[in-house]
Parts: structure tokens; sequence; C-alpha cells
């Protein structure tokens, strides 16, 4: 059975006078971001995006091929496309989990909780 404090995100971060990102610890994580420096965010064009929203809609998954020819599409790379459809995915299942929430159905909330256990325990079960 995992433990919580062993889990990567179990305490929360904060930043220490110089700017780095602490744990509860108070170990820097400064040394992460000089292995690799993040890409800036990608400012999708409106054609883009409706491309990918009516895309999704059709075909909540993509194979590798279809993901390529998108990316290619749209002028964007194979990750971008796939982040993009990662995202769209996650926003589907907040709202999904929001909706159970407000309507406090006990049988739906019940069967909430132990996927939401699950995907804790297993998070490679939200991969695709």
């Amino acid at each position: 059975m995992h433990s919580i404090a062993h889990h990567p995100h179990a305490f929360p971060l904060s930043l220490n006078e110089a700017g780095q990102k602490e744990d509860e610890s108070g170990r820097s994580s400064s040394h992460s971001l000089s292995k690799k420096q993040r890409k800036a965010r990608t400012a999708f064009t409106d054609h883009q995006l409706q491309t990918l929203e009516k895309s999704f809609e059709r075909q909540k998954y993509l194979s590798v091929q279809d993901r390529m020819e998108l990316a290619a599409k749209l002028s964007l790379s194979d990750t971008q496309v796939k982040t993009w459809y990662q995202n769209r995915s996650l926003v589907g299942i907040l709202a999904y989990i929001r909706r159970i929430v407000l309507n406090n159905d006990e049988d739906s909330l019940r069967q909430l909780g132990v996927t939401l256990v699950a995907l804790y325990i297993q998070p490679a079960l939200l991969c695709y």
C-alpha cells in the first residue's frame, strides 16, 4: 500500500528567499530547473483551437498517425497536439466529477471515490 508521505506531491511547495522552490523539509528543487528548461506556453490560434475541438468531438483518442497528421495540418508539434488532447480530456473528467459532487448522488460519489483511490494507487490508468 502506498503511503501519502512517499507521494511526490504530498508536501506543498513554497519559495525560499532565493526564489527557489522548497518542500516542507526545506529541500530546494532548483536542480530540476537547471536540467531542462520548460518551453514557453503555446498560444494557439483561433483556427487551431476550433480544429482541435472539432477533432476532439469526433475522436476522443488519436492514434499516433492521426495525431501526426493533425499536428502537421495545424503547424504544431506532435507533443503540442498530444498535450492539448490530454488537457482537454482532463477538463471533461473534472466537469463530470463536479456534476457528481454537486448532485450529491451517493452511489455515484461512492463509485467516484473508488475510482479516485485506484488512480492514486496506479496513476498510469489515466494514460492512453
